[in-house]
């Protein structure tokens, strides 16, 4: 319970020190799914970096959920809505994931 309750507290500050990033007209994106084999999502998330900067991720979070390493949240910051729906539609995405 303990570690549950630190985890809870982390995540809580976690959110909070995200969001004080975004501003105004900045977007959000979360997206929560399910790898297979987390550090191997993650090696290939790390290694997507460029992609995301170049889209106009600003700032960005992964999360894991503590019952399932596997179940991933994934926080992008976008200075515009328009930014945000050409990354999530762009085809270097697609063919990555």
């Amino acid at each position: 319970m303990k570690t549950r309750k630190s985890f809870l507290i982390s995540f809580a500050l976690s959110m909070i020190i995200c969001s004080s990033m975004a501003y105004g007209g900045d977007v959000r994106v979360f997206v929560r799914h399910t790898v297979t084999d987390f550090p191997a999502w993650k090696k290939g998330y790390d290694a997507f970096a460029p992609e995301q900067k170049k889209a106009g991720v600003f700032n960005k979070s992964v999360y894991q959920s503590v019952d399932n390493p596997n179940d991933v949240t994934v926080i992008h910051d976008f200075h515009s809505l328009d930014k945000a729906k050409d990354f999530v539609d762009s085809q270097s995405l697609a063919e990555d994931m």
